[in-house]
C-alpha cells in the first residue's frame, strides 16, 4: 500500500476515485464477481473485521442478478484492497458500464470531485 488513502489491489494498482473495480461476492450458495465504481477512499482507524489496510472503500456496484445486471440500491464498503482488481475501463462488459457511467453514478462521482 502506498498511503492510507491510496491503497493498492490485489495486483499493485492505486485504487483512487472514479476507477472501475472488479471483486467477488456472495451471490446465493455460489461465488460471483461484481462490478462497481470507487466513489471514495477514506482512512479507517476502527475495523471491526481486524483489516490491517486502515481504508474503507466506497462505491457503487452493479447487482450480479440471474436476470441481468442491476444498478444498485445504495453503495456498498470494502474493507480490503488485496481483494479487489482495478480494471481499465475498456476491460468492463458493456451492460456493466453503461449502468456504472448512468447520470446517477456520474452525479455521485461528481459531488466528490471526481470527473
Amino acid at each position: 500500500m502506498t498511503s492510507a488513502l491510496s491503497p493498492l489491489d490485489r495486483l499493485g494498482t492505486p485504487i483512487v476515485p472514479g476507477v472501475f473495480i472488479l471483486y467477488a461476492h456472495a451471490l446465493g450458495r455460489s461465488a460471483a464477481l461484481q462490478w462497481a465504481r470507487v466513489l471514495l477512499v477514506e482512512a479507517r482507524a476502527d475495523d471491526p473485521y481486524g483489516a490491517p489496510h486502515g481504508v474503507s472503500i466506497l462505491t457503487w456496484g452493479v447487482a450480479d442478478r440471474y436476470e441481468g445486471p442491476e444498478l444498485q440500491r445504495r453503495p456498498g464498503r470494502l474493507l480490503f484492497p488485496d481483494r479487489i482488481v482495478v480494471v481499465p475501463r475498456r476491460r468492463v462488459p458493456k451492460a456493466e458500464r453503461a449502468l456504472l457511467t448512468s447520470p446517477t453514478v456520474r452525479e455521485l462521482l461528481a459531488r466528490r470531485g471526481v470527473s
